[in-house]
């Protein structure tokens, strides 16, 4: 449950932030905003990639399927980082 509380909570921030720099953010699946975002140099780097595991594992387990344990402790440790840069991102 934690991974999906996880990725709505990156939901939510990186929504915002589409709508802080004007990305148009209806209808699309997160992962195709979180391309975009990095597209326009919004999300970059390494964040990018923790991104994109932190949203698939969160999908993963709310669809119920098995989260390897290894992924979803890396997932719950890097959480903190990531929703802080998010926050960050907000603050600007």
């Amino acid at each position: 449950m934690a991974l999906v509380q996880l990725r709505i909570e990156i939901e939510r921030r990186l929504r915002k932030v589409a709508e802080k720099h004007g990305v148009d953010d209806s209808r699309r699946s997160l992962l195709s905003l979180v391309r975009d975002l990095q597209r326009r140099d919004i999300v970059t780097g390494m964040s990018m990639m923790g991104l994109q595991e932190l949203i698939m594992f969160g999908n993963q387990a709310a669809h119920g399927a098995t989260v390897d344990p290894r992924a979803a402790g890396w997932a719950l440790e890097a959480a903190p980082e990531i929703l802080g840069a998010l926050d960050a991102m907000l603050e600007d």
